[in-house]
């Protein structure tokens, strides 16, 4: 039990996973301050002809323990997602293959020997780089690599087969192209198991949506709705935290949850926060949710990637077009006439919605269907990432230095762009360093962190108890 009073800033994964962390540790003192008038962040979920629809984040994966411990906890279900589909062209013929066969390059024994060889150095690598954050080295070398290009980082290690499912894990998931985001970034997100999972299937969706799973998760919160923070002070032992509608409220520590880009007028321009918070990129991310006639390709297709529009060259159009609300097979529903919902990914660049729209209904014709009703864009901003000067001058490593100095914590949702699972495993470790007040290079910390991240490499065993109850078999 802690009697520590927190507030934290941003009611999105992040900050609800970090208070019911709080609330399972013993500390129930928590407000949770929320510019915008719903829980969520970019987790959205609209509901449409009597069924939830995903209009951002989607999906839960393999490995992700945490997050199918809490579905189990307030009986969620969910649903295995039938196998992503790539679009290939053969001449004027179209047909879509697995992403484990458009990685691969082929199913032969040898393409699948060369993917194991691959899968195995990319753990070697990734693992120099998890010890690398652990110990917040300032290798100028590693940070230099850090600093390039995921694209040209996968191709200076000659991962051709990781790139390819780079492609559709980075760039159509909304996080930047292969040719601009840096490997820093990429390497936070991707780790192994995410491959595993996404070459083998093991993909599923908390059938009630993203959105209100976060509603179940926080249903015993303090969340304070429309709430923008303006400053966060440290004063006398205490942190004050001023809202732009000019309430104060005096806290023991304060958990940031919101981008860091965001979140930098909250500190004095010469503070580390503002500096690196200068030094942050984002971009915008659409997505259209939309109705059609026909049936695309085969009809059923669940998701189908578009990998000829991954490069930057093809900004605007769509990246991925996923049927959703339906939880029965695609050929099942237009045999009875029901009607078919699908939402496309795009990144929006300068272009108006009319242009989305077009490049939209382009590919739709290509595949077979035909546009009926376009119901809803979405406009996000995403992409959070650091320029290079900043990871090359340690920047990244200082702010990670600096977490808990002053009672002040930074979720890593708020430092860069990260999957649900992610922000899950850092946040259990910030949170046990804020309740005993250790701050994470402490060495107790350094050791627990170590575990929590090393064993979340594969986490094929435990994993399996927990959406075993819940999951959804048609």
């Amino acid at each position: 039990m802690s009697d520590k009073r927190i507030i934290i800033i941003g009611a999105g994964p992040a900050g609800i996973s970090a208070a019911k962390f709080l609330s399972e540790q013993g500390a129930h003192n928590v407000t949770l301050l929320e510019a915008g008038d719903r829980p969520g962040g970019k987790c959205t979920s609209v509901n449409y002809g009597g069924l939830w629809h995903e209009l951002a984040t989607s999906y839960s994966a393999w490995g992700y323990n945490t997050l199918h411990r809490w579905f189990n906890q307030h009986a969620i279900a969910v649903y295995k997602v039938k196998p992503l589909r790539m679009l290939v062209k053969s001449g004027n013929k179209l047909a879509t293959v697995t992403l484990k066969e458009y990685a691969l390059g082929g199913l032969t024994i040898q393409h699948k020997r060369r993917a194991i060889s691959q899968l195995f150095k990319f753990q070697r690598l990734w693992l120099r780089f998890f010890f690398h954050e652990l110990r917040g080295s300032k290798n100028t070398d590693i940070n230099q690599k850090l600093a390039m290009p995921f694209g040209e980082w996968l191709d200076f290690y000659q991962l051709d087969i990781v790139k390819r499912f780079a492609g559709r894990a980075i760039v159509s998931a909304g996080y930047g192209y292969l040719e601009t985001v840096p490997a820093l970034h990429c390497l936070r997100w991707l780790r192994p198991s995410i491959i595993i999972a996404g070459l083998f299937g093991q993909v599923w969706e908390p059938v009630p949506g993203f959105e209100n799973a976060l509603r179940a998760f926080s249903w015993d919160q303090d969340i304070r709705y429309n709430k923008p923070v303006k400053q966060v002070l440290h004063e006398n032992g205490c942190v004050r935290v001023v809202c732009e509608d000019g309430e104060e409220l005096i806290c023991d520590d304060v958990i940031v949850a919101c981008p860091l880009s965001q979140a930098k007028s909250f500190f004095p321009e010469t503070s580390v926060q503002y500096k690196l918070g200068s030094a942050m990129n984002s971009h915008q991310y659409a997505t259209i949710f939309f109705k059609i006639k026909g049936r695309l390709l085969d009809g059923d297709n669940e998701t189908i990637g578009l990998p000829d529009n991954f490069p930057l060259s093809q900004a605007g159009k769509p990246l991925v077009i996923r049927r959703t609300g339906n939880k029965i097979p695609a050929k099942a529903v237009n045999a009875d006439g029901n009607e078919e919902y699908y939402v496309s990914y795009h990144y929006k660049s300068d272009l108006t919605e009319e242009k989305l729209t077009e490049y939209l209904n382009e590919a739709i014709i290509e595949l077979g269907g035909q546009l009926e009703t376009v119901l809803e864009i979405r406009q996000f901003n995403y992409m959070q990432t650091y320029d290079k000067q900043a990871i090359t001058s340690g920047l990244v490593q200082k702010l990670n230095q600096q977490q808990g100095e002053q009672h002040i914590w930074f979720s890593t949702a708020s430092m860069s762009f990260e999957s649900v699972d992610n922000i899950m495993d850092q946040n259990e470790e910030l949170v046990h360093s804020l309740l005993d007040g250790n701050k994470p290079h402490h060495s107790e910390s350094k050791n627990r962190i170590y575990w929590i991240k090393l064993s979340r490499l594969f986490k094929p065993i435990t994993f399996i108890r927990y959406w075993r109850k819940t999951q959804i078999n048609i």
